[in-house]
């Protein structure tokens, strides 16, 4: 089962690698939520920029390793975009191009790792042969 420290964690990684800060959204599950996998929930400032104060997972998901970790970066991306344009933007261009850009870091970072092991294993196959 999935921890709301697991979805900080995530967030906390995705703020570094987008230089962003959500540390002072409330993450939450909800057994309440049975058809919405989860939402982001945004307040306007004073000044009439909105800004995220509250993601909600469904609980039901905690169970669904595949499903949980979309609905997490999905909601983040939500968050994110909120925080870079001081807008609600739903699913428009700017949610959309948060979201590749951290499939693309997420990948280059996969990759990186999984490179770095490969080389890293020859590396030692060659120290122990001399």
């Amino acid at each position: 089962m999935h921890t709301v420290n697991e979805i900080k964690a995530e967030f906390l990684r995705l703020d570094k690698l987008l230089g962003i800060n959500t540390s002072d959204i409330e993450i939450v599950f909800s057994k309440r939520t049975v058809k919405r996998h989860g939402s982001c929930q945004c307040v306007r400032n004073t000044d009439g920029k909105w800004r995220p104060v509250k993601v909600m997972i469904a609980d039901f998901l905690r169970s669904d390793d595949a499903a949980f970790w979309e609905t997490v970066r999905h909601e983040y991306a939500h968050a994110a975009a909120t925080i870079v344009t001081g807008k609600n933007c739903g699913h428009n261009a700017v949610w959309k191009n948060i979201c590749a850009t951290c499939v693309t870091i997420l990948a280059a970072v996969i990759l990186a790792s999984v490179f770095k092991i490969l080389i890293g294993g020859k590396n030692e196959r060659k120290k122990h042969k001399n």
